[in-house]
């Protein structure tokens, strides 16, 4: 096992993780703020313990809540096409294709656009605000579970990179305007992943067994 710092660093009792790059099976010790641990084999990156994690996390996971109504219903771009200008939201997009007879596309965009991220903004924050004020809060184990078995299915990225790919093929046939839904779920996304990258499930778990 290398790490950044010294062995004593560590607690006792390490874990078991298995290194996503050559597949070694290896002992982790309990990492403390600021340090991290990478495999002994290929020096693949394992896991780490940032300093402050949880502060910056709930902080950034409580705008994501904030950002994500407008993000969502505001208008994202304005067409002009043959005289005529339409705007439309994701909660819109889904409700048009819905009245046209696109049952299936219209909840398959307002499952993965809508309602997958918002109960993943709010399991992560719902979570976050227990281990930050030290109380176990009722479900919390039930909530982040929730949390990792659906951030894999939430589409919103997939969904703003479509935006883009169609923007640059109408840019030949219509005109268009961004609205301010399009910065709002773009700083949505933004806001969202970096939260994610502040924390590892592993150690919000671990933060939640000793509460």
């Amino acid at each position: 096992m290398a790490v950044s710092k010294n062995f004593e660093a560590f607690d006792s009792y390490p874990k078991i993780k298995i290194c996503r790059n050559c597949d070694l099976l290896q002992k982790v010790p309990k990492l403390k703020p600021g340090f991290n641990a990478k495999c002994k084999r290929c020096g693949t990156f394992l896991t780490s313990k940032k300093s402050g994690a949880i502060n910056k996390a709930l902080a950034l996971s409580a705008s994501s809540l904030i950002l994500f109504l407008p993000a969502v219903s505001y208008p994202l771009i304005e067409l002009k096409l043959m005289g005529e200008t339409k705007s439309g939201s994701i909660l819109s997009a889904g409700a048009e294709l819905l009245n046209s007879g696109y049952f299936f596309i219209s909840a398959l965009v307002l499952i993965f656009a809508v309602v997958i991220p918002f109960i993943k903004f709010f399991t992560l924050c719902y979570t976050l605000s227990g281990i930050f004020a030290g109380k176990k809060l009722p479900f919390s184990f039930l909530f982040f579970k929730t949390y990792c078995r659906i951030k894999s299915l939430s589409m919103e990225e997939v969904f703003l990179m479509a935006i883009l790919t169609a923007l640059t093929k109408l840019d030949s046939i219509s005109g268009y305007s961004i609205k301010p839904g399009f910065y709002f779920f773009t700083a949505l996304i933004a806001v969202s992943v970096t939260a994610q990258s502040f924390i590892t499930d592993s150690e919000i778990w671990e933060r939640l067994e000793t509460i």
